[in-house]
């Protein structure tokens, strides 16, 4: 009995939230098996139990839920008993709960409205206002989300810096302005290899259809009625389809544009909107479909982490933008203090990446620190492969060294097993007979003594 995997119900985690952990637990074994706890550990507390009960020879998938009563980094493990095999027993994984969520707009050259209700009224996020032609590039690395806000022309420098920003793993809304330079939008969004805009449609319209299984809607909707009131466009840029584009339809217009996409650029996704947030060309940011989408935006922004690597294996563990730089000195470190090595740093693109080179061979919870500062936490479990400790039938092993082509082969089964050594000799060399002529060379000899003896 072993837990094969784990996974988290949605990839963002919000205090107070509650939360689905989700474990795969496997049976090896010939036996079923009842009333086995499965207990998880949230720093050191138990938030709930569940008793698993699994037939012989197949696996299970449990749900634990709990609720996330901390913001911060979260050191978790789910455990199992199993006697006497225990290496597999316990599942370690990390996760992080943020209590606020940057989010920058950029203007050109007013705020907002309805982005600065949205935003300044919830405790959740964090909003900075900002002119297109006064920006700190330095602090883009600090926000979940940039929204590009009618920018009538994207400069050079910004189209770089957003591509830095979002190859680096940030997500980027963009709104275009109502004189848009389309030329400027166009080489962003190319350099963000995603749709292009085309000039402006002013055929009036509206929306027409939700992407209910797009993640921005997965807790907005259960059902859709058939007279559901959408929001009106009045103009739009048409999104151009590249053919390296593969741009998600989250929002579609009754003629079949797009209204609101979204693709993954890099590490990071990119958002893009037909229209600016203007009542003269929609009523979108009037309408109750504008707050769940934008909210959940928002929410999403940041990519999830992963839960866990694997022990003695490469991994390449991305790092928070701005936690530190290339040239310091990392320490990876088991929670008990008895374990730690100084990894190897490198740059993707504007993504800093430890790279752990097979060096972490125990399973746990580990801290990333530089000096002195906790900037990260990671958990490794062993690899699963080894826990299934089943054999093949001989018929089964000879079938598959069959398929692999293979044709020399012998497969020693029974009780050609209970000398491995001499069987594997006697593969090598042969059967000996040596003993055998010996045997029948003395009979031969001594029944020619005996014809002589009875001939005299």
């Amino acid at each position: 009995l072993y837990i094969d995997s784990i996974w988290f119900d949605a990839p963002v985690f919000r205090a107070g939230q509650l939360a689905t952990l989700a474990a795969r637990i496997k049976n090896a074994s010939d036996q079923n098996l009842e009333k086995i706890p499965a207990k998880p550990l949230i720093n050191g507390n138990q938030p709930t139990i569940a008793s698993v009960e699994i037939q012989a020879n197949h696996e299970t998938v449990v749900n634990l839920s709990f609720t996330n009563l901390e913001t911060g980094m979260q050191y978790g493990e789910l455990s199992i008993v199993d006697s006497p095999i225990t290496f597999d027993d316990t599942f370690y994984f990390t996760l992080t709960i943020r209590n606020e969520i940057p989010v920058l707009v950029i203007n050109d050259p007013d705020e907002n409205v309805f982005l600065n209700a949205l935003f300044s009224g919830d405790s959740t996020f964090v909003l900075t206002n900002a002119k297109a032609n006064y920006l700190d590039y330095a602090a883009f690395n600090n926000q979940n989300l940039i929204v590009l806000n009618s920018v009538r022309n994207i400069s050079t420098g910004l189209t770089r810096e957003l591509w830095r920003y979002v190859e680096g793993g940030g997500s980027l809304l963009i709104f275009p302005a109502p004189q848009a330079d389309i030329n400027s939008y166009n080489e962003l969004l190319m350099t963000l290899q995603t749709a292009t805009l085309a000039p402006a449609d002013t055929l009036r319209t509206s929306i027409s259809s939700i992407n209910l299984q797009s993640s921005i809607y997965e807790e907005v909707f259960e059902s859709l009625p058939d007279n559901l009131d959408l929001p009106v466009v009045f103009s739009h840029y048409p999104l151009g389809r590249r053919t390296t584009a593969m741009l998600e339809p989250v929002l579609e217009l009754q003629n079949g544009d797009i209204f609101l996409g979204r693709e993954a650029s890099g590490q990071g996704m990119v958002y893009l909107a037909a229209t600016p947030l203007e009542a003269a060309w929609s009523n979108f940011p009037k309408h109750a479909l504008f707050v769940p989408t934008l909210y959940n935006i928002a929410l999403h922004s940041q990519p999830p982490a992963r839960l866990y690597y694997i022990a003695g294996k490469s991994a390449a563990i991305p790092l928070k933008a701005g936690a530190t730089q290339v040239d310091q000195v990392v320490h990876i470190t088991s929670q008990d203090g008895n374990f730690g090595i100084i990894p190897q740093l490198r740059r993707s693109g504007s993504q800093l990446l430890v790279y752990v080179e097979g060096a972490i061979d125990k399973a746990g919870n580990y801290d990333i620190t530089t000096n002195d500062r906790k900037v990260a936490a990671v958990a490794f479990n062993y690899d699963r492969t080894e826990s299934d400790v089943r054999t093949m039938s001989p018929a089964a092993l000879e079938e598959a060294l069959a398929d692999a082509g293979l044709q020399q082969f012998q497969v020693l089964a029974g009780a050609q097993q209970k000398s491995l050594t001499a069987s594997v000799a006697q593969l090598n060399s042969g059967v000996r007979l040596w003993k055998l002529f010996v045997v029948v060379a003395l009979a031969f000899l001594f029944a020619e003594i005996l014809l002589l003896r009875l001939w005299k």
